[in-house]
């Protein structure tokens, strides 16, 4: 535990390393060079989306790095932890400056095998669910398979990756909420109920309004 004096200079430290964080920010948003790294906070599933366009992108600007991270929780953008973040929201912070690049659908599905001795009629609640880890509850994958989790159901395991939800859905571990997209990828993967309408969410770029006129971050803005 810290002394009064030690918690009055830890917050006199914070204070001084966000003020540098807004400084140099503010200097690369007058960064008019096509030269650098651009650090960019996504998911597994994004990151694999839109790995085509990452490379369309290195080939048009080949003195751009493109540092690419995948994290279930989001970065702080404010403190400089990336340039930019790629996530899935229905409501983008109101904070930052932000670009709708998109659009993902999601339904319930399961292994084939499952599915093909599940009766769709039953209550989904019936059927045993895969669940995100309740240690990963504040991203927004995360909240919206719990969200929409029936009344009453049955989690028989919990993921923290897109990458461990695909195996676990493969290995008939249960059902669970998926990205369409991502879910085609695995042909022994399907809908759980064939004519379910889909859920839709958008895709954001994410970054703070001092770094939208940078030229590499403005470019690759523009690209996506």
């Amino acid at each position: 535990t810290l002394t009064p004096e030690g918690e009055d200079l830890l917050q006199r430290s914070l204070r001084i390393e966000l003020e540098f964080s807004d400084l140099e920010r503010h200097l690369s948003g007058q960064d008019e060079r096509l030269t650098g790294r651009i650090k960019i906070d996504t998911t597994d599933h994004l990151a694999g989306l839109l790995m085509d366009e990452f490379n369309a992108f290195t080939h048009l600007y080949p003195q751009i790095e493109l540092q690419i991270a995948t994290n279930i929780e989001p970065v702080d953008i404010h403190k400089g932890e990336a340039d930019m973040a790629i996530r899935i929201s229905n409501s983008p912070p109101d904070n930052l400056h932000c670009i709708k690049v998109g659009q993902l659908a999601a339904n319930i599905y399961a292994a084939k095998s499952f599915a093909e001795q599940a009766d769709e009629k039953a209550p989904l609640e019936t059927h045993g669910w895969i669940g995100w880890d309740e240690s990963y509850a504040g991203g927004f994958t995360a909240r919206f398979i719990e969200n929409f989790l029936p009344d009453g159901a049955r989690i028989n395991c919990r993921v923290n990756s897109g990458t461990g939800l695909a195996n676990a859905l493969r290995a008939g571990l249960g059902i669970s909420y998926m990205w369409c997209f991502a879910a085609e990828n695995w042909p022994d993967i399907t809908r759980l109920i064939p004519d379910r309408p889909d859920y839709l969410m958008d895709i954001w770029m994410v970054m703070h309004q001092d770094l939208a006129n940078n030229a590499r971050i403005r470019v690759f803005s523009e690209f996506i």
